[in-house]
């Protein structure tokens, strides 16, 4: 019996133990939350560098200065915090739950050995001695130090550059807007202070005064003007321009081959002209501009378009005439042989420059187009003759035997009538003919077809009755036996007769007139 109580016993105390519950282990790791500020300032510090010893892991503070360490054992270890620019700091702190759950700070020092003195800042508007006009203006500055967050920036302002009052601090960009009753002929001052931890540097002190400013005229430019083309490589541009204020203007000239780019060539020049000595071609377009400015405003000029013609392979001492048909027909060699344009338009010349050649194309019946000399020409046993032709697919009108002429003192057969003429006829062919003074007649028909809306070069030489035919520079004929152009009484012409026979359909340009021979090297020059 006594046996049987013991066991009921024995399992009354096995029920019991089996309905307490385990006991949990206490935590063996815990995080640390901190903030770093500045000693001086108490402004958090991004990107100071925290570590531990005992080593355990390391992290950076953010843009609060707020860093955590997490999940390290808990126990005592030193913090230290490194950043450049500030003195190291280490602190010892007990790692437990207390230091996951409330936020520790840490001052670090700035280390002055290592902080630079500021960037001396450079005042942008207003500028020295300018005049405003408005009551809202925005004071604008420059610093090599404006990506240094550690630099900030006041500015001061007032009446007497000695007595300034501070009207912005801890400035991180550059620039204040600030608005002000500003009264008229009272002379204003300003300054910027660069500063860091250690250091401060102030601008130079800017006065301006407040009236109201209006904004010059607008720039008139004089030369060269729109489309003009130029022969030399030393250009003077000139233009006029004038404030309504009075205000003394400053100019700044610019110029490019591409009118949305154009480069600053001289700036603040105070005369309306500039010279330039410059290595132009003449395969660009060339534009240029000038902005005018007075002391708080400015304004552009219309941008005007040239184009640059190397005439230096031409003799100019011995030339007759020099018809460029840029845009007129006027004889730019010494004589003046100016001609009367009758249906000529102007289209781009061979090097696309605009208005650089004249377009000869009749319209109708006994209608054409044609450039008519003011002088009479006489032509005799020696000249030379050069020009650039495109024809077009129509080739010309007129012409009872389908002759073109490009450039010829004819009008028809018979005494003091017909000279010479050369021109292509209806086979796309050169020729060149010669009437003499007893009636006599060559006509010479060269075996060089040219395709049309291209560009050639055509030349001859006459001399005593021998011509040479030239074509794009090279001698391409050698025919004998020409009399010399009788003494006409008509002028010459270009691109059509006199008679209104023989039209040329097409771009002609760069005639050249001379009363001698050219050698060959001149003509492959001229066809360059």
């Amino acid at each position: 019996m006594k046996r049987i109580i013991i066991s009921i016993l024995l399992l009354l105390v096995a029920s019991c133990s089996d309905d307490v519950a385990p006991t949990t282990p206490e935590s063996t790791t815990s995080s640390v939350k901190g903030k770093v500020i500045n000693y001086i300032t108490d402004l958090p510090i991004e990107g100071v560098f925290v570590s531990t010893n005992p080593l355990t892991r390391s992290v950076k503070t953010d843009s609060e200065g707020v860093f955590i360490l997490e999940d390290i054992d808990n126990g005592e270890y030193e913090i230290i915090l490194q950043k450049y620019g500030y003195s190291e700091y280490s602190s010892t702190i007990k790692v437990n739950e207390n230091t996951a759950t409330n936020q520790l700070v840490f001052p670090l020092k700035p280390d002055s050995s290592s902080i630079k003195k500021p960037f001396k800042p450079e005042l942008i508007s207003p500028l020295d001695k300018a005049t405003i006009s408005t009551n809202e203006l925005i004071f604008r500055w420059f610093t090599e130090d404006i990506e240094n967050k550690e630099v900030t920036y006041s500015v001061e302002f007032g009446t007497s550059p000695d007595e300034l009052t501070v009207i912005a601090t801890r400035l991180e960009n550059s620039s204040f807007s600030f608005e002000f009753n500003f009264q008229k002929k009272t002379n204003y001052y300003w300054k910027v202070v660069a500063s860091n931890q250690f250091h401060s540097i102030s601008s130079d002190v800017f006065e301006f005064q407040y009236g109201i400013n209006n904004q010059p005229n607008k720039p008139i430019l004089l030369q060269p003007t729109m489309g003009k083309v130029i022969n030399s490589k030393n250009v003077e541009f000139l233009w006029s321009c004038s404030d309504p204020d009075g205000d003394e203007l400053k100019y700044d000239i610019y110029l490019g081959v591409n009118k949305n780019q154009l480069i600053l060539l001289n700036s603040n020049m105070t005369n309306t002209s500039f010279k330039l000595d410059y290595n132009f071609n003449e395969v660009d377009n060339y534009f240029w501009k000038i902005e005018a400015k007075d002391e708080s405003s400015s304004i552009n000029s219309d941008i005007f378009q040239f184009t640059y013609k190397d005439t230096s392979s031409i003799d100019f001492q011995s030339i007759v005439g020099y018809w460029k048909l840029d845009g007129n027909a006027k004889d730019s060699g010494p004589n003046h042989y100016d001609g009367t344009a009758e249906g000529v338009n102007y289209v781009d010349d061979r090097q696309n420059i605009s208005s650089g050649a004249g377009y000869f194309k009749g319209n109708g019946s006994f209608y054409h187009s044609k450039v008519l000399l003011s002088k009479n020409i006489e032509l005799t046993n020696s000249f030379s003759i050069a020009l650039w032709v495109k024809q077009l697919s129509s080739l010309g009108e007129n012409a009872g035997v389908g002759n073109y002429d490009c450039v010829s003192q004819w009008g028809g057969a018979g005494v003091g009538l017909a000279a010479y003429n050369l021109g292509i006829d209806k086979n796309k062919l050169v020729y060149f003919t010669t009437y003499g003074s007893k009636g006599e007649i060559k006509h010479e028909v060269f075996n060089d077809e040219l395709k049309v809306d291209i560009w050639y070069h055509l030349a001859i030489t006459f001399n005593n009755g021998t011509v040479r035919y030239y074509l794009n520079g090279s001698l391409n004929g050698i025919v004998s036996g020409f009399p010399e152009p009788q003494k006409s009484t008509l002028n010459p012409s270009i691109g059509g007769r006199q008679d209104q026979l023989s039209s040329f359909h097409g771009a002609i340009d760069d005639v050249l007139i001379y009363k001698r021979i050219l050698s060959e090297e001149e003509i492959k020059n001229l066809a360059k």
